[in-house]
């Protein structure tokens, strides 16, 4: 159960299936032959949906989309 913050009241989750999806990109550069520099993008798009609906309150979210971005280096030992 999640506690709402309008006057601690208490609703219990929904249990669905979300459509998902990522997309990937990246890049890596040789600094030496064991070194090498990474760079990379990903984007993920959650799709919308009910969160609760319990007692004449409901809710509902727009989904989730994020933006990450990396950089590292790697290195090789062998």
């Amino acid at each position: 159960a999640c506690s709402g913050a309008a006057g601690g009241a208490s609703f219990g989750g929904r249990d669905s299936w979300r459509f998902t999806y990522a997309l990937m990109a990246g890049v890596s550069y040789d600094v030496t032959d064991r070194l090498k520099f990474d760079a990379g993008y990903r984007y993920s798009q959650i799709a919308d949906g009910d969160m609760f609906g319990s007692g004449g309150a409901k809710g509902h979210d727009d989904g989730l989309s994020r933006h990450e971005f990396r950089v590292g280096l790697r290195f090789a030992l062998w």
